[in-house]
């Protein structure tokens, strides 16, 4: 009904020279409504989200453009809709009598009167998102996308909130043998498109040639498909389980920083602003940071040297572009040595190479120093064999390929052997316990029980694991489809 009487109101409004330009907006908004739902229903089988709309409001211009060059055919389709609505409005302008069009504009004002009035006197904490009037108002209505983009928007004020939040821990530190940790978040990588989980092509060489001085994780399964979702999770105490945006305040930046150490946030993704989201927010906790403009993840190096410098205690986190879409533009032309298939698989294996090439170079610069680094994914990627190879994030029906990822912790050579832990964790593992993993490694008792953690003393694997999806809905990791094709016939 809605979208009937938005085309009358539109159609009411072309009758005036001076508000036809929004009538024009209107309908351009009405076809970028139907085209995000084409796209998330063709691509992922599911509608829209509010986890894709804060995607999209934290992407930078460049990356954009290349996922509109990416995705054209989506866009193409949006803009044909949109002239066609323009095109139907004028046609209904002319042949409708007045009495029709302004009937219909009064219809849908009474609708969206009574339905926000109804929103703002009604509180329901059974909701998956936080209640927001506005955002209820445009779900009932023809312009439905734009209710997660309100939410989105919504929830990115918060974070703003949580970022100036602090919290204070009564802490005990205790020798660990290591003076200075690096951790590195690495951007969409596949577990099982890396040769250091048995994937065919040689793309972890350097990660292979270090595997006897690493505690290997066999089975880390991302807390969210989404980096917005997935990355806070695992720096904070927050859990997909009992998922509170006010629990990011607590997290392990500011916790090592209570605890001594000098903080450093390094990433090669854009800030965008102050509070862009949860992940800006969260490194805002570092002493240091820097969001490097480059081409590529090495352009971070010259900024670890400069912190590597610096005398004692330090915690150096590295954020990386990684695997993220496109893949074929996260290396250097010159760095594409492995061949797949498929064009989209050569570039993705050539990127998971690339980052490995990162990591030799971290390990490198540690070699002489007492020194440890945790490697992981943020989340991992859906492969659609059946169209060209395209990778993407999970979205409302994932699958588990958009969960498993890789995760490591190296020890370098100067490190005591005592005070290191090798081998493997066979045993399922959630990255929403990197929080007390991270804690547990960097010495750090707060009287919390960090018996999450596989370093730990009393650590017991879990018999369950609960992951978010896109729309932040709480599902059991071990009931998800294997894969793509599984999860598209179980629908």
């Amino acid at each position: 009904m809605t979208s009937i009487t938005m085309l009358l109101l539109c159609a009411l409004l072309w009758r005036h020279r001076l508000t036809q330009p929004l009538s024009l907006l209107l309908c351009a908004l009405l076809a970028a409504n139907f085209g995000l739902s084409l796209f998330s229903y063709s691509l992922y089988q599911a509608p829209f989200n509010d986890g894709f709309a804060l995607s999209i409001l934290e992407t930078h211009p460049d990356e954009s453009f290349e996922m509109l060059a990416m995705y054209w055919p989506y866009l193409a389709v949006t803009t044909v809709s949109a002239i066609g609505l323009m095109l139907l409005t004028r046609k209904l302008s002319r042949r409708l009598p007045t009495r029709v069009l302004q009937a219909g504009s009064l219809l849908l004002a009474a609708f969206m009167s009574v339905t926000y009035a109804k929103a703002a006197y009604h509180d329901d904490s059974s909701q998956p998102r936080r209640w927001v009037p506005s955002a209820y108002l445009m779900e009932k209505s023809a312009q439905f996308n734009a209710s997660y983009f309100i939410a989105a928007l919504n929830d990115s004020q918060l974070i703003g909130e949580i970022s100036q939040r602090k919290v204070r821990h009564h802490i005990e530190q205790r020798p660990t043998g290591i003076d200075t940790y690096v951790v590195v978040i690495g951007e969409s990588a596949r577990r099982q498109s890396m040769n250091l989980y048995g994937y065919p092509q040689p793309d972890t060489p350097q990660a292979n040639a270090q595997r006897q001085n690493m505690l290997l994780f066999n089975d880390a399964i991302a807390a969210a498909p989404l980096t917005v979702l997935a990355v806070p999770l695992s720096l904070s105490i927050a859990s997909p389980a009992r998922f509170e945006l006010h629990d990011y305040a607590d997290n392990i930046i500011g916790l090592a920083g209570e605890a001594g150490y000098r903080t450093y946030w390094l990433s090669a993704q854009d800030a965008y602003d102050s509070y862009a989201n949860a992940v800006t927010a969260i490194a805002l906790n570092a002493r240091e940071k820097a969001w490097v403009s480059g081409d590529h993840d090495f352009s971070l190096l010259p900024h670890l040297d400069k912190a590597l410098q610096q005398p004692g205690r330090k915690v150096i986190f590295l954020h990386l572009m990684g695997s993220h879409s496109s893949a074929c533009k996260r290396f250097p032309s010159g760095a594409a040595t492995l061949h797949e298939q498929g064009a989209y698989d050569s570039c993705y294996v050539n990127s998971i190479r690339y980052t490995d090439s990162l990591l030799g170079q971290v390990f490198a610069r540690l070699k002489g120093q007492r020194a440890s680094v945790l490697y992981y994914s943020d989340h991992g990627q859906e492969r659609t064999p059946d169209n060209g190879g395209t990778y993407y994030h999970g979205g409302e029906y994932p699958s588990q390929e958009a969960y498993r990822v890789p995760q490591f912790i190296w020890y370098s050579d100067a490190v005591p052997r005592d005070r290191t832990r090798t081998g493997q964790v066979n045993a399922p593992y959630s990255t929403a316990d990197n929080y007390y993993l991270m804690m547990n490694w960097l010495g750090i008792r707060t009287g919390v029980r960090d018996c999450a953690s596989p370093l730990s003393d009393c650590y017991a694997p879990p018999s369950s694991i609960t992951v978010l999806n896109a729309a932040r809905r709480k599902l059991d990791y071990h009931r998800l489809p294997d894969n793509v094709r599984l999860a598209r016939a179980a629908r």
